[in-house]
């Protein structure tokens, strides 16, 4: 399913989601981001995911987490795997998401938010109710 979504640079992102295996591997590795700072997420089917909650009780580790997420090599090689299936468009001209793209100083004003955008589309099913 596509997602075309605006950009703050007037720039525009089609996002396509990525197949269960990666999306389940992205959410993987930002657990294990957040647990490096000592967060417990103790995930279970019956469980009631409470984000405040855990936020609240982990302002600094959670805050750390954010941090490592955003820095985290592995983060951004699950989620450029990801880019290949969206597509950045500059007008009329539709250019295939990779870090090729963003080797041009014009494009990289949108990396983090491109990023971003990929990798909250691809965990948000995940957490239906509670990002919804």
């Amino acid at each position: 399913m596509d997602n075309k979504e605006k950009l703050k640079s007037g720039n525009s992102l089609s996002i396509t989601l990525a197949p269960i295996r990666d999306s389940y591997k992205l959410f993987q590795v930002v657990v294990m981001e957040f647990k490096k700072n000592g967060i417990d997420l103790k995930l279970d089917r019956d469980s009631d995911i409470d984000f405040l909650k855990i936020f609240e009780n982990n302002v600094s580790a959670c805050l750390n987490g954010i941090a490592n997420i955003i820095t985290s090599d592995a983060v951004l090689e699950v989620v450029m795997e990801m880019a290949q299936r969206c597509t950045y468009y500059e007008g009329n001209t539709a250019r295939k998401v990779n870090m090729d793209l963003f080797e041009e100083e014009k494009y990289r004003g949108d990396f983090f938010e491109v990023v971003m955008k990929i990798a909250l589309r691809n965990l948000k099913p995940f957490f239906q109710n509670p990002l919804s």
